[in-house]
């Protein structure tokens, strides 16, 4: 949880502050630590590259919740993706703080 509040708050700063999608997914992809987190950055980057949705690449990956894919989903229709994401990582700075 710590680390997709972590992903969707990089998102939200990153984009707010007017980067395009691919350049905050990049960004969001160079920082990880992990392999197993690089990859996943690196095949939703891929996916989006190759021209699919932001959310259809969430969908894809099989390590999102139906609640973050239709979420995402929803503020690409509406062009809310930073306000979402902003939400998204606090919703997951909740569940962390009730999970203590």
């Amino acid at each position: 949880m710590r680390r997709k509040e972590a992903m969707y708050g990089e998102l939200e700063i990153l984009l707010k502050a007017g980067l395009d999608l691919k350049t905050c997914l990049d960004l969001w992809r160079d920082n990880q630590d992990r392999e197993s987190d690089r990859q996943l950055a690196q095949q939703v980057v891929g996916d989006v590259v190759a021209g699919h949705s932001l959310s259809a690449a969430l969908r894809k990956s099989g390590r999102f919740s139906s609640f973050e894919i239709f979420s995402v989903q929803i503020a690409e229709s509406s062009g809310q993706l930073p306000e979402i994401a902003a939400e998204l990582r606090s919703h997951f700075g909740l569940l962390m703080h009730y999970r203590k």
